[in-house]
């Protein structure tokens, strides 16, 4: 909730402060969320360092790094492919688009947060594998139809809300109405977090690359067919994020439901 909240007011600061704006928001963001991690840390923790543990924390947090880095540096590009493709006027505007993934995708990574660690609990405890899937899909179901109706009622009230409080962004709204439904596919990206309990993240690789492919795919098309729209962008990684969390489904259903 503090975080949606910092996430939402900050708005202002790019208000103000234009593209610099954005760079201040992102830093200060960071410092918010690690100052909330810090202080609700369940325990108070002493530093020591063996070989072995950092062995194996290297061992079990790589993977889980590499895979969590593909969406990251793919939407760094998409951004950077903006500048350089439309220039900073188009850039500014995308920044809309960037406001509402990033509030709106604080639901479904809240959700990730709580279902991994009773993910990782569960299997500790011996519970069959498909329970623990059977009992994550549940609490997403009900994410899924929460984020459609946001992003539906967002559809109709950005172009009332947008030209009276960012008039200057006024020219966003088509492409911040598309990215509305980028954080509802992936409504049930939380049941990925199984590949990193079962430490499998093979699979959910090869779902990911087949979507930035397929979603880079999509934009560099239609850019050269149609020319330079700022709603291609959201509109690939929609494509790109519904193709990873197709075959992720479909990879969890093969693997462990099966």
């Amino acid at each position: 909730i503090y975080i949606g909240l910092a996430n939402l007011f900050s708005v202002l600061i790019i208000f103000f402060y234009g593209l610099y704006g954005l760079l201040i928001r992102a830093i200060l963001l960071a410092f918010v969320e690690f100052g909330l991690l810090y202080s609700n840390k369940p325990f108070s923790l002493s530093f020591r360092y063996k070989i072995e543990y950092i062995k194996r924390l290297f061992e079990t947090g790589l993977p889980i790094f590499f895979v969590g880095m593909v969406n990251l540096l793919w939407i760094t590009i998409v951004k950077g492919s903006i500048f350089k493709l439309g220039g900073p006027l188009n850039y500014g505007l995308y920044a809309l688009s960037i406001i509402i993934e990033n509030v709106f995708g604080v639901i479904p990574n809240s959700f990730a947060k709580v279902i991994y660690p009773k993910m990782a609990i569960m299997l500790g405890k011996g519970i069959p594998i498909p329970r623990i899937i059977k009992f994550s899909i549940k609490p997403l179901v009900n994410q899924f139809f929460i984020m459609l109706a946001l992003a539906i009622i967002g559809v109709y009230m950005l172009p009332i809300i947008v030209p009276i409080i960012l008039p200057d962004y006024s020219e966003g709204i088509l492409a911040a109405q598309w990215m509305l439904f980028f954080p509802l596919t992936q409504s049930f990206s939380s049941l990925n977090s199984i590949y990193n309990v079962l430490k499998k993240q093979k699979w959910y690789m090869i779902s990911l690359l087949s979507g930035v492919l397929m979603g880079s795919l999509y934009m560099f098309l239609c850019i050269y067919i149609y020319g330079f729209s700022l709603e291609i962008f959201p509109q690939g990684l929609i494509l790109g994020s519904f193709i990873q969390q197709s075959l992720s489904l479909f990879f969890i259903y093969k693997l462990f439901l099966k």
